[in-house]
């Protein structure tokens, strides 16, 4: 069911929460996260992470001048 939610939010072109909320109630689920945020949090500020999707080569985070298409340079050497 994850899956599911995660493709039904991600692949459209276009994003409607209220047609994706009522396909994936969360009740009071939502509320119940609140450690696991904390703990994601964290571990972002930790790791510096401060935008999405970040890239690691060897355990090194992909500067930000570099695009995930200049991997195969990187790859290449």
């Amino acid at each position: 069911m994850t899956r599911q939610a995660l493709d039904s939010w991600y692949l459209p072109k276009e994003k409607d929460y209220e047609i994706f909320a009522s396909r994936f109630p969360l009740n009071s689920e939502l509320f119940e996260q609140d450690d696991k945020i904390e703990a994601m949090n964290k571990w972002c500020i930790n790791s510096e992470i401060k935008f999405t999707p970040t890239f690691f080569l060897n355990g090194f985070q992909l500067p930000d001048a570099y695009s995930i298409e200049d991997l195969q340079y990187f790859l290449l050497e």
